[in-house]
C-alpha cells in the first residue's frame, strides 16, 4: 500500500464536481497500471489524499509526484530551493502574504511568508506601498499557485521565509510588458469558465485562459478589455468564485 498527501487542494462552491474531476483523472493516469484505488478523500485543508495498492504502487507514486505537487516534512526543505506553492489568507495581514508549499511538521502545515519589505523589493522597487494595494495592483488572490525560493527556515520555531522565484518575477514582467488587463480566477473548471464567458458574450474578449493549476486559471484579455468590467458580468454566474483583476496601468500610475 502507498498514500500521498498533494498540495493541490479541492475547495469552493463546485467542490462536489471537481472531486469527481479529480477522481477521473487519477483513474484515467492508472489506466494500465495494476493499481487498485482504496481512498481519494479531502483532508481539513482541502488538499487531496490518496491511498492505492498494486503491483504497480511504486511506479504510480512516482508518477503522481511527477504529475502534481507532494505535501513533504519541513526538514526536507533547504534554503535557497525553489517550491511552488499556493497562496493563503491574502490580505489578512500588512507583513506580508502566507503561502502553503505543502511543508508538514507535527502533522500541521507550515506556511512561508513572503515579507512585506521582500514584496516592495522585488515588486515595488522599494516603494513603500502597503501589502493591501500590492495585492491589488497584481491582482492576488487565495489558492494563486506561485513559484517561491526559500531564504530561511527556522524548524525550531515552524517559521519559513521566502521570496519569489526567479521564473515568478518573470512571469509578472512578462504580464506588465504585454500592457493587457489579466483576469486570476480559482476554484473553477475552465470548462465552466468557458460556458461563463459564453453565456455573457465575453468570449470574445478574452486572448488566451492559462492554466495556472489544477482549478486556477488567468484569463488574458484582449488590447482594450477592462478585466473588472467582465468580472463585474460573470461573477453573479460564478458565485464564490474568487477573482482579481491585474491591470498593468496601476503599476505604472504609481
Amino acid at each position: 500500500m502507498r498514500e500521498i498527501l498533494l498540495l493541490e487542494t479541492i475547495y469552493g462552491p463546485f467542490w462536489q464536481d471537481h472531486i469527481t474531476y479529480f477522481r477521473d483523472k487519477i483513474r484515467n493516469l492508472f489506466d494500465q497500471l495494476d493499481i487498485e484505488i482504496d481512498l481519494i478523500t479531502l483532508t481539513e485543508s482541502g488538499n487531496i489524499y490518496i491511498r492505492f495498492t498494486g503491483l504497480d504502487e511504486e511506479f504510480a507514486f512516482n508518477l503522481l509526484k511527477k504529475e502534481f505537487h507532494v505535501c513533504k516534512n519541513l526538514t526536507e526543505f533547504e534554503v535557497n530551493s525553489e517550491v511552488y506553492g499556493k497562496l493563503i489568507q491574502v490580505g489578512k495581514y500588512g507583513f506580508g502574504i502566507f503561502t502553503n508549499i505543502g511543508a508538514i511538521y507535527n502533522d500541521t502545515f507550515t506556511d512561508a511568508l513572503i515579507p512585506l519589505h521582500k514584496l516592495r523589493e522585488q515588486l515595488m522597487e522599494n516603494r513603500k506601498i502597503s501589502t493591501r494595494k500590492i495585492i491589488d495592483i497584481y491582482g492576488l488572490i487565495n489558492n494563486m499557485p506561485i513559484k517561491l525560493l526559500i531564504t530561511d527556515i527556522d524548524i525550531n520555531e515552524y517559521k519559513i521565509e521566502a521570496s519569489l522565484s526567479k521564473d515568478q518575477l518573470l512571469l509578472f514582467n512578462k504580464w506588465i510588458n504585454n500592457e493587457m488587463e489579466i483576469i486570476n480566477i480559482c476554484g473553477v473548471l475552465k470548462s465552466k469558465i468557458v460556458k461563463v464567458l459564453n453565456q455573457t458574450n465575453h468570449k470574445r474578449d478574452i486572448k488566451e485562459i492559462k492554466e495556472l493549476g489544477l482549478f486556477e486559471y488567468s484569463l488574458i484579455c484582449k488590447p482594450g478589455t477592462e478585466a473588472p468590467g467582465i468580472i463585474s458580468h460573470i461573477g453573479s454566474r460564478l458565485p464564490g468564485i474568487e477573482m482579481n483583476a491585474f491591470i498593468p496601468e496601476r503599476i505604472r500610475s504609481i
